[in-house]
């Protein structure tokens, strides 16, 4: 969530003036949410 958070700002960030200038220039390019896949139906075992 936390990672979805970060990228929601920095898309937002990167579309807003004056930023979007530098972004284009730059090549900056927006992110991807996370996405859980679906098969993951247990946590993994950890052993300390």
């Amino acid at each position: 969530m936390d990672y979805n958070n970060a990228a929601r700002n920095y898309n937002t960030a990167i579309r807003r003036f004056p930023m979007v200038l530098v972004a284009k220039i730059f090549g900056f390019e927006r992110y991807e949410y996370f996405e859980a896949s679906e098969n993951v139906k247990q946590a993994p075992e950890v052993k300390f």
